[in-house]
Parts: structure tokens; C-alpha cells; sequence
């Protein structure tokens, strides 16, 4: 790769997380890039910042999630289902919308939120307090200016 694409494509990214830029797939080209993963790179949405496709990804992925979480006690199958994951790898843009549904209604993204941000503020709440996790959280991204 030539000196600098490594910076660029992060410093790209942080931008289009923020919602600031529209960013390509093919922005960000691998060292390597077979035919197979070129095809791939060329079906992808033409950006990542824009916050209505955003919201409808979300929203679907969480409804998949829960459709196949909803009778699961299993934390580890909660937070592994393909859907979840896929909303932790949409990044920082996953935050308010992760914020705004624990508003509406306490779930497990708890894990997702800790992931994304590196920040724990339910660690002193009791275990299994879905209800007390999720107000430390709402807590956390109010004082951030991240949700009202």
C-alpha cells in the first residue's frame, strides 16, 4: 500500500462515522483483491453516512436479532447471532440508535455498546439487572451529548 492509504482510509472513515462525508467501499481497497472480493466491493452501498440507510439497517438487523434471540436465555447466543454482530460492525454510527432503543425498552446490548465504545458504565450494576444496565447507559450517552 502506498504510504499514507492506511491514515487516509481511517481518517476517512472517522469522517463518515460523524456523518460529516460520503465515503466509497472502494475507498478503502484490501493489499489484495482478488476477483471475488472485487465483485463484493462493487455491490455495496455507494455510501455509509447516510443516516436514513443507516436507521433502516439498523432496524432490520435488530428486528432479525430479535426474532431469533426473543426465547434465548443464552447471553453468548444473544450477543453471537450474525445480526448482532453486524450492528456492532457498524461502528460508532450504531450508538444512538443502540441508545434510543434501550430508551424504549431495556435489552442485552449491553455487549454490543461495550464493544463499540470501550466504555463499561453498568460495570457496578447487579448482574442480570437488564433494567439498571440500561439506565447507566442512557445515563452515559446523555452526558455525552450522544441522546437526549
Amino acid at each position: 500500500m502506498p504510504d499514507g492509504t492506511i491514515a487516509n482510509a481511517i481518517t476517512a472513515t472517522a469522517v463518515a462515522a460523524a456523518g460529516l462525508v460520503l465515503m466509497t467501499m472502494q475507498d478503502v481497497q484490501p493489499v489484495s483483491s482478488g476477483p471475488e472480493l472485487r465483485v463484493f466491493l462493487e455491490q455495496q452501498p455507494a455510501t455509509i453516512a447516510d443516516l436514513g440507510t443507516l436507521q433502516a439497517k439498523f432496524e432490520k438487523l435488530a428486528n432479525e436479532w430479535r426474532r431469533n434471540t426473543t426465547f434465548s436465555s443464552s447471553v453468548t447466543d444473544i450477543v453471537l447471532d450474525p445480526n448482532y454482530q453486524q450492528i456492532i460492525g457498524m461502528g460508532a454510527v450504531a450508538v444512538p440508535l443502540i441508545l434510543n432503543e434501550l430508551k424504549q425498552s431495556p435489552e442485552h446490548w449491553f455487549w454490543a455498546l461495550a464493544a463499540i465504545t470501550g466504555a463499561d458504565p453498568a460495570k457496578n450494576e447487579p448482574d442480570g439487572d437488564i433494567e439498571a444496565a440500561a439506565e447507566a447507559w442512557i445515563r452515559w450517552g446523555v452526558e455525552r451529548g450522544i441522546i437526549r
